[in-house]
């Protein structure tokens, strides 16, 4: 197995960006107590958000790094006290699909309860519909009954080893059995079909349209007979979806753009920005280096040159070859969110009365 040092997907390597990369002259002038590995895994987590900073500038890509949907509730307001829903032994919650999420990051960051009693450890699952092993379990905890009650979540409707979840359905919610007291139902949403328009000016209507902009959810429950082993995912086929019926249930939501994917589909288009901006730091850092003495001095004046250019053989900077690099990246934005996508600029005609 290889080691992250001499890994490559391109076949291509550091050293091949300037000849004083070599492994010896960088360990020359590391400081004490230093290591190879850890300096240049360091520099590479320094240099790719650099990298990917100015390829977002040069590329007109700010348009995309922007929230589309701050910290909003489904709905607001509680539900009447009496509306209890009785506790048949099913798993309740609310599924989610993300529209289009390449591009996208929709982000749980608090979930509600609404109950007629306090809840203390309530184990709240979140699955996706590939996995049979719940994605995420948080104990719920609120400290009074009959008003809706609020616990971070904060929690990516993604995995965490970055594995691609383009399609699939997100299911958050609990088993009936572990609630203490019963549910409160919220009436005045029907998830299907929104808010009365003529309600409230149709206010709340219109901030729940704007969810359905990004995401498409529903209430549902699984049968207590078709749960199967708890803490497992049920099967998914067996959902009832109930639109007028919340089980108590409100989350609280952030969507925003997320260039994650996108910048991993084009990953191949970096080759060359990556290495030049990796040799322009690591050749640096020897230039300044207190341990400089150690390096021929023949190897000092062409790291100095190449860094700064040359005048009478007019060979570029680094930083110049670096912003050519940059200009010469094609990147294929098929499939990103058009919510995120930069508009296109239009040409414009100037006129002259000359």
């Amino acid at each position: 197995m290889g080691s992250p040092l001499n890994d490559t997907e391109t076949g291509q390597y550091y050293q091949d960006f300037h000849p004083a990369l070599d492994l010896e002259y960088i360990k020359a002038t590391l400081r004490d107590n230093d290591t190879l590995s850890g300096y240049l895994e360091r520099t590479e987590q320094i240099v790719i958000p650099q990298m990917l900073n100015k390829v977002v500038k040069y590329k007109q890509l700010e348009q995309t790094i922007k929230v589309l949907l701050n910290q909003s509730v489904i709905h607001t307001g509680d539900g009447y006290y009496k509306d209890k829903i009785i506790n048949e032994g099913r798993f309740v919650g609310i599924s989610v699909r993300v529209h289009d999420n390449k591009g996208l990051k929709t982000i749980i960051k608090r979930f509600g309860i609404q109950a007629t009693s306090a809840q203390t450890d309530l184990d709240v699952y979140l699955f996706h519909s590939s996995k049979k092993d719940p994605v995420q379990i948080i104990q719920f905890n609120s400290t009074q009954g009959d008003l809706y009650q609020w616990n971070d979540f904060d929690t990516p409707l993604e995995f965490e080893n970055g594995d691609d979840i383009l399609g699939g359905c997100w299911f958050i919610g609990y088993y009936q059995d572990d609630l203490t007291g019963q549910a409160i139902e919220f009436k005045k949403l029907n998830w299907s079909t929104g808010y009365c328009s003529g309600c409230d000016g149709g206010a709340a209507n219109r901030i729940f349209s704007k969810f359905l902009t990004y995401v498409d959810m529903s209430p549902f429950y699984v049968a207590a007979d078709k749960i199967g082993t708890k803490g497992e995912l049920f099967d998914p086929s067996d959902i009832i979806r109930t639109y007028t019926n919340n089980y108590g249930i409100n989350i609280n939501f952030t969507v925003e753009c997320d260039l994650t994917h996108f910048w991993i589909q084009n990953r191949q288009e970096f080759t060359e920005l990556l290495g030049l901006m990796m040799a322009f730091r690591v050749l640096r850092d020897i230039q300044f280096s207190q341990k400089i003495n150690y390096i021929e001095e023949q190897i000092k004046m062409m790291i100095i040159r190449d860094l700064e250019g040359d005048k009478e053989t007019k060979s570029l900077s680094m930083e110049q070859r670096i912003e050519r690099s940059i200009k010469a990246i094609n990147l294929d934005h098929g499939g990103l969110n058009s919510a995120c996508l930069p508009c296109s600029k239009k040409p414009r005609v100037y006129y002259t009365t000359a």
